[in-house]
C-alpha cells in the first residue's frame, strides 16, 4: 500500500503491513520503493460479502429468537 498525505508522512508498506519507506512530517521528499503486489486470493476477493451475510443472519436470528421468547413468556 502506498500513502501519499500533503502534510503529514508519506509511507510505503507492504501486505503484512510492515513499513518499507516513509517521509518525515512537514517535509518535501519523494520516495521510491517496490510496492510487493499480493498474489493471494484474500477472503473478501474469495468470497465477496458471505461473512457479512451470515453475521446479518445470525444477528437477525438472534433477535428473533429473543422476541419470540419474550413474547411466549408473557
Amino acid at each position: 500500500m502506498a500513502r501519499a498525505s500533503n502534510t503529514g508522512i508519506s509511507a510505503i508498506f507492504d501486505q503484512l503491513g510492515r513499513e518499507i519507506a516513509s517521509t518525515e512530517v512537514f517535509t518535501v521528499a519523494t520516495i521510491a520503493a517496490v510496492v510487493p503486489i499480493c498474489t493471494e486470493m484474500t477472503f473478501y476477493a474469495r468470497y465477496g460479502d458471505l461473512f457479512l451475510a451470515v453475521v446479518t443472519l445470525a444477528y437477525g436470528a438472534a433477535i428473533f429468537a429473543a422476541v419470540w421468547r419474550r413474547s411466549r413468556g408473557a
